[in-house]
């Protein structure tokens, strides 16, 4: 016997109307945080500890960043609490 090819499908895969952001990043300690975030080139946006600063805690940061960031794909990296957070931000606000 010889196979040729393998065909693989998965049901109930649709396509995405509006792109969310795949993780939600909450703060857990406002004061002592840190985030920077990234293009996809893996060059430095900015640094918007600032904005952290000013957030509560359990609050997400991605629906900080959405007013302040041009519209695009972006990497925040959120350092919090001692823990490095990463995730992947669409902003489609500006």
């Amino acid at each position: 016997m010889y196979i040729d090819y393998v065909r693989v499908y998965q049901k109930g895969v649709g396509v995405i109307e509006k792109p969310a952001n795949i993780n939600s990043l909450t703060v857990t300690n406002p004061v002592n945080a840190r985030c920077i975030v990234y293009g996809l080139n893996g060059k430095i946006i900015g640094d918007y500890t600032h904005l952290v600063k000013g957030m509560k805690k359990g609050e997400d940061l991605n629906k900080v960043l959405s007013d302040k960031i041009s519209k695009g794909i972006y990497l925040v990296k959120l350092y919090d609490n001692g823990n490095i957070k990463c995730s992947k931000f669409i902003a489609t606000a500006k």
